[in-house]
């Protein structure tokens, strides 16, 4: 019985790794230049948090604090192992406000109580923030009837279930990740 919960905990680790890789290769693909929102676990403050910041913020303030990450192929590897738990990234909200000048992030705290909006089960989520969601589709629009303030909770859960956020030209776009492939 414990070889099976641990078969089961290696396949469900293996898979996670694989949609991250396919996530972060999307968000650095050179033939689409989109300005994903990423959803990165972050350490502010000694505490846990969710970093929601748009793929060039990020990347101005990673270069900022590094020029080797000016690279786009490193900082996609950087965030790979972020993502995938193997290396820890420690945010600095008040050198990225008021030292390099990036304001467009937010910060959610992973101690704060789960909102109504991680309760809403997979299918009903997606249902009800995707126009005309089909899980057969690739790409949908956000619906954006709700509450400004759980505009940030709705992206990383989208994030968490491996879909990524665009904007751009008026509308809200969702790119659904394909989790099998990897490039």
């Amino acid at each position: 019985m414990l070889k099976f919960f641990f078969t089961i905990c290696l396949i469900k680790f293996t898979f996670s790794n694989v949609c991250n890789d396919a996530l972060v290769n999307t968000v650095f693909d050179n033939n689409f230049n989109a300005n994903y929102y990423l959803c990165i676990p972050a350490l502010v403050r000694d505490s846990s948090y969710s970093l929601i910041i748009k793929r060039n913020n990020f990347k101005n303030y990673m270069s900022s604090l590094d020029i080797k990450f000016k690279n786009n192929d490193t900082l996609a590897s950087y965030l790979k192992e972020v993502l995938n738990r193997t290396k820890k990234f420690t945010f600095f909200e008040s050198a990225c406000r008021d030292i390099i000048g990036i304001k467009d992030f937010q910060l959610i705290s992973n101690k704060k109580k789960k909102n109504f909006i991680s309760k809403i089960d997979k299918t009903g989520f997606l249902k009800r923030y995707l126009v005309n969601y089909d899980p057969n589709q690739p790409y949908f629009n956000l619906n954006t009837d709700f509450s400004p303030t759980d505009y940030y909770s709705i992206i990383n859960r989208l994030f968490s279930l491996n879909y990524l956020v665009v904007e751009g030209d008026g509308v809200i776009s969702v790119l659904k990740i394909d989790c099998g492939k990897i490039r």
